[in-house]
């Protein structure tokens, strides 16, 4: 059967937090005494989430975490995070195309009150930060095209990842993909990194999505972008944690054309050749690269994860 969630008591989260946890004093002390929950949804119980916060408030410290949207769409508990010191949060919101997020199934999402939910997180004093996603089977040039503009014009929000959907082995979408003959060929574990593209998805061609991933990444991280974005949010709430946290977000956004700085790459699966340094990794270790063998994904398979070695 599937496991169930596991929590740890909030008395004992405090404790550790109280009285064990080392304050990072670099960024020139922006952080100091400001810590991140790793959980990959610290909101998967809300009534969890209320009781840790509470018990937060008498600490008087700064953190921050990430939670699934329905989270910060509701208001008493954002209001509720706000007073236990969260001034940020990372969460998914992947698309502005209503139909890709429900491709995604993600219903959650609803892009008409999208922009007053991230702007509540930012007059409570929380930053949002976010990943945006290309190359669904509901993205076309002209959403692609518009991307950067929407966003603009959504203004409270902070990307700080863009990438390429990415079909992992093991999900259903993996799966149909695989039975419909979707994945590109020479698909390795490799390539399941975020940043390249395994799949030939249903209105783009291939070459189509990797311009729109580096466009978007360079435009979402221009200096005079990131500069407008954060001071225009600097006022919406005077706390020096969250005008902190907003500064090093905006060096989080810059670092977006990290991605970008190999110009030999074609973020596409089977393409690329390893690099050196990995090449060297590789080597010494004594490891092979790994291929997914397509041909063990028939219809009444469930996916595993076959691997053949290169």
């Amino acid at each position: 059967g599937k496991e169930k969630w596991r929590y740890r008591p909030v008395a004992e989260v405090v404790a550790e937090i109280r009285d064990r946890l080392h304050w990072n004093r670099n960024l020139f002390g922006l952080m100091s005494d400001t810590f991140v929950f790793l959980d990959n949804n610290l909101g998967g119980s809300p009534k969890y989430l209320r009781e840790l916060c509470e018990a937060l408030v008498p600490l008087r410290r700064e953190w921050g975490c990430a939670v699934s949207y329905n989270v910060i769409q509701d208001p008493e508990l954002v209001e509720c995070m706000a007073r236990a010191g969260c001034r940020y949060v990372y969460t998914g919101l992947e698309s502005l195309s209503q139909d890709a997020l429900d491709d995604m199934h993600k219903p959650q999402n609803k892009l008409e009150e999208m922009g007053e939910v991230l702007a509540r997180c930012y007059r409570h004093g929380i930053v949002v930060s976010s990943g945006m996603l290309v190359g669904s089977d509901a993205d076309t040039n002209d959403y692609l095209e518009r991307l950067p503009d929407l966003l603009h014009d959504l203004d409270f929000h902070a990307v700080t990842f863009v990438g390429i959907v990415t079909p992992f082995p093991g999900t259903p979408w993996f799966s149909r993909l695989a039975q419909d003959d979707r994945l590109l060929p020479n698909l390795g574990i490799r390539d399941l990194d975020g940043y390249t593209l395994c799949h030939r998805p249903a209105r783009l061609e291939p070459s189509e999505v990797v311009e729109h991933f580096k466009n978007l990444s360079r435009a979402l991280s221009s200096g005079p972008r990131v500069l407008s974005a954060t001071f225009r949010k600097m006022g919406l709430n005077p706390l020096l944690g969250y005008r902190s946290v907003l500064t090093v977000t905006g060096k989080t956004v810059r670092n977006l054309r990290a991605a970008l700085v190999n110009p030999e790459r074609t973020y596409i699966a089977g393409h690329d050749p390893i690099e050196a340094s990995d090449q060297e990794y590789m080597e010494h270790f004594g490891l092979q690269p790994q291929w997914i063998d397509r041909t063990l994904f028939g219809p009444e398979r469930r996916p595993s994860l076959p691997l053949a070695a290169g």
